[in-house]
């Protein structure tokens, strides 16, 4: 159902698969945690991250209770509470979570696992988010080295390995190795998603940021109206990462002298950003990269 774009319908099943678990087996029966797990990831991929969160956490504790702290599927849903957190603007508060949860997991599964590598990938974001990009790199270099060997070269995992590594590398100006790897990022994602997917559009943002942050003006101006124009028509004016490519082309208009220009984007930016955080919990981030989800 989700697969054929019928969120509504699928939001509906599961808000009923929860409450008829929460009613005849309890709120910590593992049969009504899958179907609050399942609700809180198709929310979060709504970008309804306040809801989900509340359920995320609610699955984690559940789980903590009934299947005890060590098991497989508590040890994810701490990763997935983690994530959100990261998502929301709290960095600080998941990274001890997934510090443990990665520990366990290390020990539980082996560094090779999938599931370490994308509890690794997850501190990564954590740490670079409070401005540790040295370990942020480390982390990002171990989980890309180790996604090519175990998943491949074109895995969604090892490429957003991948561009995790360059927004690290970017972050320490280190302009040279990240370009190539924003390039191959971008390279990658459009011959196997397509020119108009999210993540092409977040490869092509982050490409433009780096010849931005480079001093490469002229350069990043055509990818931040590319991603602009694109984003827009896929995801519609409102969207995060709408605003983000807006406000990114904002700040290069005025780097160029173009300031009635960046100062219409700028408001308008503002304008809908102030309207959307009226009706979402969801906190923006004031980066010019952003990181390649997993859904």
């Amino acid at each position: 159902m989700q697969a054929q774009g019928d969120l509504d319908d699928a939001e509906r099943l599961w808000r009923k698969g929860r409450e008829g678990g929460l009613l005849q087996l309890g709120p910590s029966h593992p049969a009504t945690l899958v179907s609050t797990d399942c609700l809180a990831s198709l929310l979060a991929s709504r970008e309804r991250l306040e809801e989900a969160e509340g359920l995320t956490r609610e699955v984690w504790e559940g789980r903590q209770k009934t299947l005890g702290p060590m098991n497989q599927n508590t040890l994810m849903s701490a990763v997935s509470y983690a994530t959100l957190l990261k998502a929301r603007g709290a960095p600080a508060e998941a990274e001890p979570i997934l510090r443990d949860a990665l520990t366990a997991m290390r020990a539980e599964f082996g560094s090779r696992d999938v599931r370490v590598l994308e509890a690794i990938n997850a501190l990564g974001e954590a740490v670079h988010s409070l401005g540790n990009f040295q370990e942020a790199e480390q982390l990002f270099i171990e989980a890309y080295n180790s996604n090519v060997q175990v998943l491949g070269d074109e895995h969604d995992h090892t490429l957003r390995s991948l561009n995790n590594l360059a927004v690290a590398l970017q972050a320490r100006g280190n302009y040279k190795d990240a370009e190539i790897r924003f390039r191959t990022s971008l390279t990658l994602h459009t011959a196997k998603l397509g020119e108009m997917h999210q993540k092409t559009l977040t490869s092509v943002n982050n490409l433009a940021s780096l010849l931005h942050d480079s001093g490469r003006l002229t350069e990043a101006e055509p990818l931040y109206r590319k991603g602009l124009t694109s984003r827009t028509k896929l995801l519609g004016p409102r969207h995060p990462d709408t605003l983000l490519s807006m406000s990114n082309l904002a700040d290069l208009m005025r780097a160029k002298g173009y300031l009635e220009e960046a100062e219409k984007l700028f408001e308008e930016a503002r304008d809908v950003s102030r309207r959307c955080m009226e009706k979402s919990m969801r906190r923006y981030s004031h980066a010019r990269t952003t990181w390649v989800a997993f859904n």
